[in-house]
């Protein structure tokens, strides 16, 4: 993503985003004690903000560096870097989520895409603490008129929409639990 793009994406993002929500929900789904958060593909950081003033040891891993200059929070670790090939340590975090970015990591990708979504899964899972949580929110695109739409407008950019169904999948066959939560757009892993 190049500079223009990248503050396009938080223009975007700050007239329609709404982080604070977001954040908001993942507490209510979570009850997580004080610890360590990895945001897959948090770009500018903006629900990492959150966390990290809230007292979590953030970390963002993501592809752009554009996006990644962003980022205003001192207190959130800017990693560059993709999702299948998450540079930590097993059980390093009490949390590994991602919003609205899943669906971003096939982006630019030759390779097979179901088998880098495959790979991208066991490593959110190597990385995750035992009995700790994995969470998935991203649009949609069986629903609502937005999720639909982003899909064709992404699709040319070599993103792939997953509905939460097929996420569960994905995750299910490494011998995780897996459930929706909500209104259907948010899926949870617990390892």
């Amino acid at each position: 993503m190049n500079k223009i793009s990248a503050r396009m994406h938080s223009i975007f993002l700050r007239i329609f985003g709404r982080s604070g929500k977001t954040y908001k929900a993942l507490r209510s789904i979570l009850n997580l004690e004080k610890g360590k958060v990895l945001d897959l593909g948090g770009g500018e950081g903006r629900i990492a903000e959150f966390f990290a003033k809230n007292g979590y040891k953030t970390v963002i891993l993501d592809p752009s560096k554009e996006m990644l200059d962003l980022v205003r929070d001192k207190r959130i670790v800017k990693k560059l870097g993709k999702a299948d090939k998450i540079p930590y340590g097993n059980n390093t975090f009490d949390l590994v989520y991602c919003v609205a970015s899943f669906h971003h990591f096939s982006e630019g990708s030759e390779k097979n895409k179901i088998n880098l979504y495959e790979k991208i899964s066991k490593e959110m899972i190597r990385v995750v603490k035992k009995n700790r949580k994995i969470i998935i929110i991203d649009l949609n695109p069986n629903k609502w008129f937005l999720g639909r739409m982003a899909e064709l407008f992404e699709r040319k950019k070599g993103c792939i929409f997953f509905p939460p169904e097929e996420i569960k999948k994905l995750f299910r066959k490494y011998n995780v639990n897996v459930y929706e939560h909500g209104s259907g757009y948010a899926v949870i892993i617990i390892k």
